[in-house]
């Protein structure tokens, strides 16, 4: 056979995504991460259209978990101290 050509299809990124990635950096959340089985091309886009931080991709679903629970605390560490600045 001879090459016709490709389909590429892609998931359509949420209007209001940027907008959200936007608030949480101004409430103080600055490390904005997505955890996607996408491959790295599409997770990229996804990340500079946005405005998020970071981005890990090609993972399996005990991947995701792993790299939470990494983290968690963090985050957790990180919420509480938005949380209470905002109730100052």
């Amino acid at each position: 056979g001879l090459y016709e050509g490709s389909i590429t299809l892609s998931d359509r990124i949420k209007d209001d995504a940027k907008t959200a990635v936007t608030e949480l950096k101004n409430v103080g959340i600055t490390k904005t991460v997505m955890l996607t089985g996408d491959r790295k091309a599409p997770a990229e886009q996804i990340k500079d259209a946005t405005g998020l931080s970071e981005v890990y991709c090609e993972l399996l679903p005990q991947d995701k978990v792993a790299v939470l629970e990494k983290d968690s605390f963090l985050l957790c560490t990180k919420i509480k101290r938005i949380l209470l600045r905002k109730s100052e």
